[in-house]
């Protein structure tokens, strides 16, 4: 019962605009690993009209009549400030309650309880503004789990949740993230995932029903994955794919179907081969490969193709089979979904000769001769299509709407025509056939979509396009496809779009918009009853503009504007319950330079308020929407306080204030927790005092005195990527003398002279060794290059001179060859012999060569190696 529940709690709180996403997350879940810091982002509102009576929900939460729901809500109580939202089983049993800011949307505040449907706690969330912070407990096999939350993100502690029917574990210990997804026993069948925030995923471990190892796999350093990967059927969980990554490629996998029964066998000893089965253990064939360059060529036997879907019907099917014989493919079967032979294709020397199409029945439909590789002599049935050749030109070509017998075209060397389902004709394409190809010359050209019948449409006039239109199917309500269409114009004899019409999904038209060389000119705007609501002059800015989301009715932002000068603007952004492609727009912003602006938060609260003098911004809050920056202003100018904030305004990201426009005292910065990452000082819109970074935990880490803008005194932080830790330069009176970066090998000190760089020392990863130490002149190296063992022992030297190595050894890196086998290149030079050797990544030689250099011809055949050995920089050395 308490799996059952469970699973009717995660119904509600993974509302519908997360389910689609997460259902694919879950499929690829295995490359991510981290689920707990974003936990809170789950409960997500659902958003009510004020409420007066009871209102029954399904196993969905969605709104349902009595007789068929699963849960309920009494009417809204309102406590103090907040109201009291609880839900109850439809048996009568409490299943949450928590206080809300809202009485007609769940914005959770405090403290919020979740109850199995026998009335025991299952979990417990502190909450500010919606986001958990504080303490969220969970259980696990009865016993109490603490995680610790602040502002939305976990950070320490563990807890054991469900999604959809598996459980998860998740623990944080200094900073690595374990997550266990399995299937009620946490020792059972399971997969783990380790992880830290800032290089995410290096490890999983996988297990099978017993609850014994199946393998692991690693994420490398340069992205790559390495050793075994496991994919699990769920409900209840259990293998359903094993693939192998020996060479950080995937090299192979074991299939097995949905009762557990093998579908594709792989074997690595004594030879690669792979074995398949029907559903019943039934052999189907084995395959016999050879590894060249680490992908495996078939040699000898019969391969299997199989269907690949999320439907279990799917995984069973074969969709073909290919004969082997030396290496040499001689024959391919293709199936019908019920297994039966739809075509034999029989090959010579690798190369089609013949192919035999048969009905459902086994009855032979048509038969192809092959010569050259194209079609000769004979009929081919293939890929909805039936096609007709005779001495290897083109006579006619039918081609079927999918999986029926109704005729979508009808081709020759002359000409195409289009029809409905009907039978009656849409359009008629005129072309000039050459070559094997039918070059359009007059008519329209029409192609099927995925899920539209018809996916686009192409107008031809005198050899060249003119128009093209384009249906795009949406998904718009959980039951409910739509068509939006657009249509573009070219100039004849170019690409060049001159005009552009889209429509809304009942077919009016929603926008006309004219271009002049890629530039949109003017743009008329539709109602969906087909009135005029606005005309746009782009190259003036000048008249009413409209601007709808992306493949939708719903408009985004619609503005006026006087040769360039705002007068009125509205601006949505996507509502609270976007679910199955809705999008319900919320007003966020807007401004009449008449008045007033007004901004909003999704929910309908004001955020800023500025009132206007002149038709300019006076006095009050300013917000921009787009920036999300938020500033007081005062008779005009930014006086006042100054604050951004993330995308959903709930976390400060900087802070400050402004004197007549100008940047005045000390700017605060925060990260996505909202802990204070830099401060610094301005004076006169100019950096001019103390700057002072601190760390996750708020520790200071540097500081820095800045004199008229420029760094004077002490250590300044440099931006880098997420994952690395962050450079540093350090000034002494106002003259650069050392810079600290890191890379993937570790950490590189700098030492400047005269502006430029003079010596790099690189040290190995976490570590006070040297590895490298090197000069350099006008940024590329210059004069001895050293490297270090991991005992701090020299190993060797080379000696750089004009930008050329001109005697000893130096290691470079393999970027430039686009062969991720190669770890690094040992260069070597003796006098006028230069040797290079490819290096894998277990110190294994891959390649090597050796070369004399002529003068004249330098080094004639290294040089076509694609191997940069002059004119080397930092980036250049290993």
């Amino acid at each position: 019962m308490l799996k059952k529940n469970k699973t009717l709690f995660f119904s509600k709180i993974f509302s519908s605009h997360f389910k689609n996403s997460i259902i694919m997350n879950l499929l690829n879940y295995q490359k991510t690993g981290i689920v707990f810091f974003f936990i809170s982002l789950f409960f997500m509102p659902l958003t009510l009209e004020a409420q007066q009576d009871t209102v029954y929900y399904n196993i969905s939460w969605k709104e349902a009549v009595k007789d068929s729901a699963a849960f309920f809500r009494p009417p809204v109580k309102k406590e103090g400030d907040l109201f009291r939202v609880e839900d109850y089983y439809i048996s009568g049993q409490k299943q949450m309650s928590g206080l809300s800011k809202y009485e007609d949307k769940d914005f959770w505040v405090e403290k919020v309880s979740w109850y199995t449907e026998e009335g025991n706690l299952y979990q417990e969330g502190n909450y500010k503004s919606n986001r958990l912070d504080g303490e969220f407990i969970t259980f696990l096999d009865g016993e109490k789990l603490v995680a610790i939350y602040e502002n939305g993100f976990g950070k320490s502690g563990v807890q054991n949740n469900t999604r959809f029917s598996s459980d998860i574990y998740t623990e944080i210990k200094n900073d690595t993230i374990k997550e266990v997804v399995y299937d009620d026993d946490i020792s059972g069948i399971r997969y783990e995932n380790y992880s830290t925030l800032k290089s995410g995923r290096f490890l999983s471990k996988y297990y099978d029903k017993k609850g014994k190892k199946i393998g692991e796999i690693k994420t490398l350093k340069n992205g790559y994955l390495k050793g075994v990967e496991v994919y699990y059927y769920f409900e209840p969980m259990r293998v359903k794919q094993i693939s192998y990554h020996p060479y950080e490629k995937l090299l192979g996998d074991t299939d097995y179907y949905a009762n557990g029964q093998l579908r594709t066998w792989f074997q690595t000893d004594p030879e690669y081969k792979k074995t398949f089965f029907k559903e019943d253990g039934t052999e189907l064939g084995s395959i016999i490969y050879e590894l060249q360059n680490d992908y495996l060529k078939p040699i000898t036997g019969t391969e299997v193709t199989f269907a690949y879907g999320y439907k279990k019907e799917d995984f069973n099917k074969v969709l073909s089979t290919r004969i082997y014989n030396n290496g040499q493919l001689e024959k391919e079967e293709q199936h019908y979904n019920d297994g039966k032979i739809k075509s034999i294709t029989s090959y010579k020397d690798n190369i089609k000769v013949l192919q035999v199409s048969f009905d459902e029945t086994g009855k032979e439909l048509a038969r192809m001769a092959y010569k050259n590789y194209y079609p000769f002599s004979g009929v081919e049935i293939r890929d909805g299509r039936k096609s007709t050749y005779k001495d290897g030109e083109l006579i006619e070509e039918f081609k079927y709407y999918p999986d029926t017998n109704l005729i979508f075209s009808k081709k020759n060397t002359e000409e195409e025509i289009y029809y409905n389902k009907e039978g009656v004709v849409m359009g008629t394409l005129k072309v000039e056939y050459k070559n094997k190809y039918a070059k359009p010359l007059d008519g329209k050209r029409y192609e099927i979509g995925y899920n539209s019948e018809i996916n686009n449409i192409e107008t031809y006039k005198n050899r060249e396009l003119i128009e093209r239109t384009n249906f795009i199917t949406k998904q718009v309500g959980k039951d409910s496809l739509v068509d939006f269409k657009n249509t573009s114009y070219y100039k004849d004899g170019s690409y060049s779009k001159y005009r552009e019409i889209r429509y809304y999904s009942n077919g009016a038209k929603q926008s006309d918009i004219t271009f002049e060389d890629y530039d949109k000119k003017l743009g008329k705007f539709y109602s969906d009853k087909g009135d005029l609501i606005g005309t746009y002059d782009y190259i003036k800015k000048d008249g009413k503009l409209y601007e709808f989301f992306d493949t939708s009715n719903e408009v985004r932002l619609v503005k006026e504007e006087n040769n360039g000068v705002l007068q009125t603007s509205k601006r949505y952004d996507y509502g609270l319950d976007t679910s199955y492609g809705v999008i319900n727009p919320v007003l966020i912003e807007e401004m009449d330079i008449s008045c007033c602006a007004m901004s909003y938060d999704k929910y309908g609260e004001v955020i800023a308020k500025v009132n206007f003098k002149n038709k300019l911004p006076w006095k009050g809050v300013m917000y921009d929407a787009v920036s999300r920056i938020k500033y007081e202003i005062n008779e005009g100018k930014r006086n006042g306080s100054y604050k951004k904030f993330n995308y959903n305004h709930e976390i400060i990201l900087e802070e400050g204030q402004y004197v007549n426009d100008k940047k005045e005292g000390v700017f605060n910065g925060y990260n996505r927790l909202g802990k204070l990452q830099l401060t610094q000082t301005y004076k006169n819109d100019i950096l001019e005092g103390e700057s002072v970074n601190y760390d996750e935990n708020g520790k200071e880490t540097s500081s820095i005195i800045y004199k008229n803008g420029e760094p004077f005194e002490g250590t300044k932080i440099l931006s880098v990527s997420y994952s690395r830790e962050s450079a540093q330069e350090i000034y002494k009176k106002g003259i650069l003398i050392k810079r600290i970066s890191y890379d993937e090998q570790g950490r590189n000190v700098s030492t400047f002279k005269d502006g430029e760089i003079a010596e790099t020392i690189a040290y190995y990863k976490d570590s006070d060794l040297k590895r490298l130490q090197y000069a350099l002149n006008k940024n590329y190296v210059e004069g001895e290059v050293i490297r270090y063992d991991k005992k701090g022992k020299e190993q060797h030297r080379g000696i750089i001179k004009d930008y050329k190595l001109e005697f000893g050894t130096v290691y470079l890196s393999a970027y430039s060859l686009y062969d991720n086998r190669v770890a690094y290149i040992i260069l070597k030079r003796k006098n006028d012999m230069v040797q290079l050797t490819l290096v894998g990544h277990k110190d294994e030689t891959l390649f090597y060569v050796e070369e004399n250099i002529e003068e004249g011809y330098g080094l004639k055949y290294i040089d076509r190696l694609n191997i940069y050995i002059d004119n080397l920089t930092p980036a250049s050395l290993y």
